[in-house]
C-alpha cells in the first residue's frame, strides 16, 4: 500500500513541524467532535490535505488505520498508525495539545 507509506509520512511530516499538528488535523476532520473518524470524515481529511484517492483503496486504509474493527478510526488508532520515527505516538503529546 504505497498510499498508506504516503499519508504515514504526511502525518510524521505534520508532527514534526509542531507536536499539536497531529492533533489539529485529526480535529479539523472530526466533524461531530466524538474523537472518532467515520469513513466519511476520513476520506474528507484525505481531500483537505490533497491526498486524492480512488474510494476502494481509502477503504482498504481506512480498515488498516481501524485496529479493533469498530467501523471508525479513534484517535488512539490514528496516532498508532500514522507510527512516527517508527513508533506510535505517545497519547501524552496529545495531551499536551487538549486545549486546542
Amino acid at each position: 500500500m504505497e498510499l498508506l507509506c504516503e499519508i504515514q509520512l504526511f502525518g510524521c511530516s505534520r508532527f514534526y513541524t509542531g507536536r499539536c499538528h497531529v492533533t489539529r488535523s485529526f480535529r479539523i476532520v472530526d466533524d461531530d467532535g466524538d474523537r472518532k473518524l467515520r469513513f466519511d470524515e476520513f476520506i474528507k481529511g484525505l481531500d483537505n490535505y490533497g491526498l486524492i484517492v480512488p474510494k476502494e483503496e481509502a477503504k482498504q486504509i481506512f480498515d488498516a488505520f481501524d485496529r479493533d474493527k469498530s467501523g471508525t478510526i479513534s484517535f488512539d488508532e490514528f496516532l498508532y498508525s500514522l507510527r512516527v520515527g517508527g513508533h506510535a505516538v505517545s497519547l501524552t503529546e496529545e495531551e499536551h495539545c487538549s486545549d486546542l
